[in-house]
């Protein structure tokens, strides 16, 4: 199986952090009974992803130019590596569907 391994920085001000991360993972909390947030960029395009540490993200090469143009769209510094795994270690990345 073929990943892409993202590795990015984020923006240093706290405001534009938080905003990142609500865009790109999504939110989700309630408060009284009501929920409020969404879904972020990955759960609204179908991407499976691991995440291995901080400021690194893991997912199928199939997705990689979604996420590339994501992340050069936010003016987000990135780089990134592509490798081969084990299906048994990283099934839960591939998304059938």
């Amino acid at each position: 199986m073929r990943v892409s391994v993202f590795f990015y920085d984020v923006p240093k001000n706290a405001s534009k952090k938080v905003k990142f991360f609500r865009e790109f993972y999504g939110v989700k909390q309630k408060v009284n009974g009501r929920s409020y947030g969404g879904d972020g960029f990955l759960v609204e395009n179908r991407i499976k992803s691991y995440k291995p540490g901080k400021g690194a993200i893991m997912i199928s090469t199939n997705y990689k130019r979604k996420v590339l143009a994501y992340l050069n769209q936010n003016k987000i510094k990135h780089e990134f590596f592509d490798m081969s795994l084990s299906n048994r270690y990283y099934a839960g990345l591939v998304h059938n569907g």
